[in-house]
């Protein structure tokens, strides 16, 4: 399980005795598997269950839609908690180490919460049968608006991983890490 590998990757991590033997032979053998214990904050229970927690979440609207597909209220109840409990989580436990995609994590699922409160929000309309077409309009346009900055962020944080990718090449070149003449291409 991940919280196992990530349990086992900190303790011979921080374990003095043999410590790099032990903690590389441990990151060779489970190299296919690092992306459930590495790049998560230390010390913390509930960092570790983020792998777990964010595949979950992804893979719950499918099976809501499928449970309640004559049930719109009810789906759109269960993506405004589920979207609230994710954003809670992500903003108390901070799980992820490197800044840049903890801020991306974090703003993609708040604009996925503004999205999922909208569709709440159109849902209780629709129940409740309230005429308010003005305000169902303006809700579907901030809807569209929320999806297309999603899109458009994820680009953005793209150039910008990239761009400190590039950054890090540059200062390995700078410090003379680097031996070979295009052995920095690897790196990216």
């Amino acid at each position: 399980s991940a919280f196992y590998l990530a349990s086992q990757a900190r303790n011979l991590k921080n374990n003095k005795n043999n410590r790099d033997m032990s903690y590389h032979k441990f990151l060779n053998k489970w190299e296919s598997c690092q992306i459930l214990f590495r790049g998560y904050n230390n010390g913390r229970y509930f960092t570790h269950l983020f792998y777990f927690f964010y595949v979950v979440r992804l893979a719950t609207p499918m099976v809501i839609a499928a449970a309640y597909y004559t049930l719109p209220m009810m789906q759109a109840t269960a993506y405004f908690f589920m979207s609230c409990v994710t954003v809670s989580y992500i903003a108390f436990a901070q799980p992820i180490k490197a800044k840049v995609n903890q801020v991306q994590v974090l703003t993609i699922e708040s604009l996925v919460l503004l999205i999922n409160f909208g569709v709440f929000l159109l849902a209780i309309f629709d129940q409740t049968g309230i005429e308010s077409s003005l305000a169902s309009v303006v809700i579907g346009d901030i809807i569209i608006l929320a999806n297309l900055a999603i899109n458009l962020l994820l680009v953005i944080f793209l150039v910008v991983k990239i761009g400190v990718q590039v950054k890090t090449i540059i200062d390995l070149g700078k410090r003379q890490a680097i031996k070979q003449k295009y052995a920095w291409f690897q790196l990216v």
